[in-house]
């Protein structure tokens, strides 16, 4: 039996059925019930509900036609009544207050651990790091910076292939130290030969402003943010991954091919372009009317699974207007409000990421590499759950259509 067990109103909803349904397939032999501790709950394989599901119950309804509905057991994330959760632990509860570093570790371990405190990366790691991202041209995209950093490291790295809990999540560690100190450096690169947070290691790479203490705690704030997001595409890419066993470093740069696409960790770059020329024309509808023209939706505005409003954007946007100046905050303003009533949708994450470039004076992309940074948390602690799972079981089936 896998690790992750289902509730009652997951396998339900996994079915496509209601509660009452479970138990008749229970009662009926054709599902399994294992009683919890409080000998009340019921818990439920997601193996076998997966092969009763294969046999004829239906899928939930996806939300748009064609799309491939993918229903996983995890103990990570959980979305739900309009709000986030990593493992039980509401995000505005940890936003601002609990660094980015620390909510990494919640993520691989269960638990919050007692002191906050950055991680020392390997010199080696750093050295050939920088020796592999040193050949690539100034305007490579932070995405392809990133997987060329960390291609560099997994080749160097003899132990690649120990899947060990505490070796994965020295890895880890490790990965998002690298990524901190890959993007280049446009304002004054820190001291080194001293461990420092992700955050300020980061901000200086991405811009050229001081980088005070309310702008580290909006940058940290937004990698909380974007830590982890359930099965977003780029996830399950890296749970794809670690399925055939793929080292953890294989696996994060299966997510990074997934999360370079412009619908995905792209996304906030169009959103950073429509506030900088709305910023510098100071029309911020003929910002957005231009935006809008020749799309189906507007970048940075609705989200498919909040149906009430994305709950990270106004996290983040309270973390943007601490940093910006009154030029900035009055374009953001401008942008969210015309954006909203021309698309009847909420900002959501991507437009806040976007509005933190802009508050920040970062480059066109740095967004990009915000979102795999903070990502890279929430792919390794998927990354390790699929380890405990039994491998190779993503195996999907096609209708072939060809002559």
């Amino acid at each position: 039996m896998t690790r992750n067990l289902l509730t009652a109103e997951q396998t339900a909803t996994r079915l496509g059925v209601q509660r009452p349904t479970v138990y008749a397939y229970v009662s009926r032999g054709l599902l399994a019930r294992t009683v919890g501790d409080d000998g009340r709950t019921s818990w439920f394989d997601p193996d076998e509900v997966d092969a009763l599901a294969r046999r004829g119950r239906p899928r939930t309804r996806s939300q748009r036609a064609g799309a491939v509905d993918v229903v996983l057991a995890s103990g990570l994330t959980h979305i739900g009544d309009g709000r986030l959760h990593y493992r039980g632990h509401d995000v505005a509860d940890l936003t601002g207050r609990v660094p980015f570093e620390s909510v990494a570790e919640l993520l691989w371990t269960g638990a919050l651990p007692e002191h906050d405190e950055p991680w020392p990366v390997p010199v080696e790691a750093l050295e050939v790091s920088r020796a592999a991202t040193s050949t690539l041209p100034d305007a490579s995209p932070l995405a392809a910076r990133l997987a060329v950093a960390l291609a560099a490291v997994a080749a160097a790295d003899e132990s690649r292939g120990d899947l060990r809990p505490p070796t994965v999540l020295r890895k880890a560690r490790t990965m998002l130290g690298v990524f901190a100190r890959t993007p280049r450096v446009v304002g004054t690169a820190p001291p080194a030969g001293r461990t420092r947070p992700v955050t300020q290691e980061l901000w200086p790479r991405l811009s050229a402003q001081r980088p005070t203490a309310a702008r580290l705690r909006a940058l940290d704030i937004a990698l909380v943010l974007l830590a982890d997001h359930e099965l977003a595409t780029s996830t399950l890419a890296a749970r794809v991954a670690a399925s055939t066993r793929a080292n953890p470093f294989a696996c994060v740069l299966a997510a990074i091919g997934a999360v370079s696409g412009p619908l995905h960790g792209r996304a906030a770059i169009a959103v950073h372009r429509v506030l900088a020329e709305a910023l510098a024309t100071g029309n911020a509808a003929a910002a957005v009317d231009g935006a809008m023209e020749g799309r189906e939706h507007l970048p940075g505005f609705g989200h498919h699974l909040y149906e009430r409003g994305d709950p990270r954007a106004p996290l983040m946007l309270a973390a943007v207007a601490t940093i910006a100046n009154s030029r900035v905050a009055r374009t953001v303003e401008a942008v969210r409000r015309i954006g909203t009533d021309a698309s009847g949708a909420e900002p959501n994450v991507d437009f806040a990421l976007g509005a933190l470039a802009l508050a920040g004076a970062m480059p066109f992309g740095a967004t990009e590499g915000i979102f795999a940074i903070g990502r890279t948390a929430g792919w390794v602690a998927h990354v390790g759950e699929e380890y405990e799972e039994r491998p190779l079981r993503y195996r999907p089936r096609a209708i072939y259509t060809g002559l």
